[in-house]
């Protein structure tokens, strides 16, 4: 199935945004790293689990004027993902690169695709996104869990 080329600054744009949404991309650092423990596997996919969706409704927010991003509380709720990391002595900046590299990114482009798919959205056309966010909030989804109808 092919999504054209439209999809394609959405996706990089989704890359980006779960990075920004936890605040986990600062200052790039001047001295190396020391060494710390690797994060486990179970709380890199719990990060991602919780990023995705953050990032898919700050999107949402971006193309559609009728529905806002609720970012005072994807920030809360991110909080324990970002003390998690700092528990293991990696700043925020770490581990974000950490994050961006341990979901291959097919994986990312795959479930940005199936969402997609799911909620009929045309990238190029916004009120595609307004319909897939106000089902999100209906149905009371991770995802309408960020969206604010304005």
């Amino acid at each position: 199935m092919a999504y054209g080329i439209s999809a394609l600054p959405f996706q990089r744009g989704l890359r980006i945004a779960v990075l920004l949404s936890a605040g986990l991309l600062a200052a790039c650092q001047t001295t190396p790293p020391e060494p710390k423990p690797a994060p486990s596997a179970e709380l890199l996919q719990q990060s991602y689990d919780k990023l995705f969706p953050v990032a898919l409704a700050e999107n949402i927010g971006k193309r559609c004027r009728s529905i806002r991003f609720n970012r005072s509380l994807a920030e809360q709720d991110l909080l324990s993902t970002v003390i998690a990391f700092q528990k293991l002595g990696y700043s925020e900046s770490q581990a974000g690169r950490l994050l961006a590299k341990s979901v291959p990114e097919i994986d990312m482009q795959n479930a940005l695709f199936d969402w997609i798919k799911k909620r009929n959205v045309i990238v190029s056309q916004p009120a595609t996104f307004c319909a897939a966010g106000r089902a999100e909030i209906m149905q009371k989804t991770q995802i309408g869990r960020y969206l604010l109808q304005v």
